[in-house]
């Protein structure tokens, strides 16, 4: 199965509030010389939204709308600081303490089993998607990417120092994704072919490229139709069933699909006032021995249910979906909370950083 996972001392809270505008405000100081950090770069992750600091280190940045994600500042040289829940409480001073480099040390576990070459290509498939978005994409820095294959635990590891920076010329963004975690478990030792579970956390800011003549939103609008971010957007929305995606128990044994379910047999919502999010609780009955909760997803287009029932499993644009938690929360553009809490794979857990929008991305 290949699945896919695509993070002070408090003072009072800078927060201001007017209707649904936020307004992130804070100064950002060196932990030791207590002196302004200038140009800091300061953003809402995942997205487009950001901004630097002034010569004194202060920033406001605001918000015109909730995104479910973090607030993180970071300085070249400096480890960055990430703020879980931005909206409830900001500290009014963010100290930043020195990055200790490790300067291109690489973990080596006895002789080595693949070329450099080899262990960069398989880190580009699966960090950038191999997909037409995913093999557009050029990373401007790999030579600040550094990776080690321990042949006992049969899985690749990445590492970077500073921001990978990544131009993607299929959907017209610029991306600074700062990683955090890469770590890809292979199905058989000496095969970098055969991929069992891709783990990528990191942090990441947008920008738009230069349009040129070249019209992005088309293609945007065409990754996103797939994507789980808008399956999540309809399902917090009650919408699955006037759409295009169907959910599904798959039989495994059988190699077959059952009719649709509905929806509301399966989640529960709750809808939140506060911060316009939606809480989504899972039935306990649908999970499996294991504890398990576990659908399918298909994207039916114009298929009818009898089609879908007699097409290879395969050859439907597909997902399945492994749930390993109760309750998650789902922001308006369909945004969760969830980091480890699911596995994904078919279509939706093909898509990659390469393949991934910024997270306050709407079809226009």
């Amino acid at each position: 199965m290949k699945s896919f996972f695509i993070h002070l001392s408090l003072l009072l809270s800078s927060i201001t509030i007017l209707s649904a505008q936020t307004t992130l405000q804070g100064t950002v100081l060196d932990t030791k010389t207590k002196e302004p950090v200038a140009y800091a770069s300061v953003y809402l992750d995942g997205t487009t939204i950001g901004t630097a600091t002034d010569l004194d280190g202060r920033f406001s940045l605001t918000v015109k709308n909730r995104i479910h994600t973090r607030l993180v500042v970071s300085f070249m040289g400096y480890e960055s600081v990430v703020i879980s829940n931005p909206y409830e409480s900001i500290p009014e001073i963010i100290y930043l303490d020195e990055k200790d480099i490790n300067l291109g040390e690489v973990i080596v576990w006895g002789k080595p089993t693949f070329t450099e070459k080899q262990k960069m290509e398989a880190f580009k498939d699966q960090f950038l998607g191999m997909t037409e978005a995913g093999y557009s994409c050029k990373i401007l820095n790999e030579d600040v990417i550094r990776l080690s294959y321990n042949p006992e635990t049969n899985k690749l590891y990445g590492y970077a120092d500073v921001p990978i920076e990544i131009e993607n010329k299929y959907l017209g963004y610029k991306i600074r994704f700062e990683l955090i975690e890469f770590t890809l478990h292979l199905k058989r030792k000496k095969s970098l072919a055969l991929i069992d579970t891709v783990s990528i956390i990191g942090l990441s800011f947008f920008e738009d490229l230069k349009k040129n003549e070249i019209n992005y939103a088309e293609r945007r609008e065409k990754i996103y139709k797939f994507s789980s971010r808008r399956f999540f957007k309809l399902l917090a929305e009650r919408k699955i069933e006037l759409s295009d995606f169907r959910i599904y128990n798959y039989n495994v044994k059988a190699k077959v699909l059952t009719h649709p379910l509905q929806a509301r047999n399966l989640f529960a919502l709750k809808k939140n006032s506060s911060d316009s999010t939606t809480t989504i609780v899972l039935n306990s009955k649908k999970k499996d021995d294991f504890g398990i909760f576990n659908i399918s997803v298909i994207n039916v287009g114009k298929l009818s249910e009898r089609v879908i029932r007699d097409t290879p499993y395969k050859t439907i644009a597909s997902s399945k979906l492994h749930f390993f938690v109760d309750t998650f929360s789902v922001d308006k553009y369909g945004n969760t909370n969830l980091i480890k809490g699911i596995f994904i794979n078919g279509i939706m857990g093909k898509q990659r950083v390469g393949d991934t929008m910024p997270t306050d991305y709407l079809p226009q």
